[in-house]
């Protein structure tokens, strides 16, 4: 009970509502089962697990090149550095189900995003401070398994998706790796994704 990503051009557009835009603080989470580390969109990022936007405003957790889980939030402006944190290497296994998660509390401090790996915080190899403004991702869609530009694909399978528009604590990420949706407060989008399908929008 999941979908497929194919590593290729596989997105499932969530659209973009106004409770989807902006949102700091956040937490994603979901369930994956990675075959590869995915397509590789820009540097070292490859497959998107969630993603808003694709080249202004884009938040999203994702695979690396070094089987890294990574959280990216974009800032503009003279001399601007993006927002990063990025687990340390071979965190992530491929071929095997794994819960991951990630928190933010909306400040430019990159100690302040929270990374999560079948409940357990991972030690980190990057954390970058966010320098500049954070740009708007309000025209952006929300997807999963994508960027927007379907240059950051997935490869493998994703369920459980949850986006929170507050910052969640460890047991709450432990409670809902056991009973996803089980908590409801600021939750503001669910995709269970049912099924099987490798194309297509959800």
């Amino acid at each position: 009970m999941s979908r497929d990503f194919d590593g290729v051009d596989d997105l499932i557009n969530c659209a973009s509502g106004a409770s989807l835009d902006n949102q700091e603080p956040l937490s994603f989470l979901a369930w994956i089962f990675p075959d590869t580390v995915g397509e590789n969109p820009f540097g070292g990022v490859r497959g998107m697990v969630t993603c808003k936007g694709t080249g202004a405003g884009f938040v999203f957790l994702a695979l690396n090149n070094t089987n890294a889980l990574t959280f990216v939030k974009d800032y503009v402006g003279g001399g601007s550095v993006n927002l990063a944190r990025i687990s340390s290497n071979e965190t992530i296994v491929l071929g095997k189900w794994q819960h991951v998660a990630g928190t933010w509390d909306g400040s430019a401090t990159a100690t302040n995003v929270r990374l999560y790996i079948n409940g357990v915080e991972p030690s980190y190899q990057i954390t970058t401070d966010g320098v500049g403004t954070k740009e708007s991702d309000a025209a952006e869609n929300f997807n999963i398994g994508n960027n927007a530009a379907a240059t950051g694909t997935f490869d493998g399978l994703i369920a459980h998706v949850h986006f929170y528009d507050r910052v969640l604590s460890r047991n709450e990420i432990l409670q809902l790796l056991r009973y996803p949706a089980s908590i409801s407060r600021n939750l503001i989008g669910y995709w269970p994704l049912w099924g099987a399908s490798k194309e297509g929008e959800y």
